[in-house]
């Protein structure tokens, strides 16, 4: 397992108890070393995961602390701009802003390498040579 994917695991794991889970059933489960978990909850520590506790006693991280899994391969990033497009091009204008702070939100998630893969795709999946015939208000349709 890859130590990204064991770090994730790790405060998925932790975060899924009610109470304090020791380093040693951290390493029990994770089939590595308590050295090796001391390492990893520091590390954790380090770049802003609210892990309180000690070697010893046990670690826990607060209920409200939410990790949200966002991987996308390149045909659901496709999908995703596609659907943005159509929807600042076709909507309302609040509907449409909606769709650029969802934009916004996933492209801040995704990391550097795919960030400017979704920005092509919605620049260029549609162009707009002429507006559509229709034009949907989806606000409109929430609301009623």
């Amino acid at each position: 397992m890859r130590r990204a994917d064991r770090l994730i695991r790790i405060v998925h794991f932790i975060r899924g108890r009610r109470r304090a889970v020791t380093a040693k059933r951290i390493a029990e489960e994770f089939e590595i070393c308590t050295r090796t978990v001391y390492r990893d909850i520091q590390d954790l520590m380090n770049t802003g995961t609210p892990i309180s506790g000690e070697a010893g006693v046990g670690y826990m991280i607060d209920k409200q602390y939410y990790l949200p899994p966002v991987t996308f391969d390149a045909e659901e990033l496709e999908a995703i701009g596609l659907g943005i497009s159509m929807v600042r091009q076709w909507s309302d204008e609040r509907f449409a802003q909606k769709a650029g702070s969802a934009f916004a939100k996933i492209q801040a998630a995704l990391p550097a390498g795919l960030q400017g893969e979704l920005e092509q795709i919605t620049t260029y999946s549609i162009s707009n040579q002429s507006p559509a015939p229709w034009n949907v208000s989806f606000s409109d349709l929430r609301e009623s």
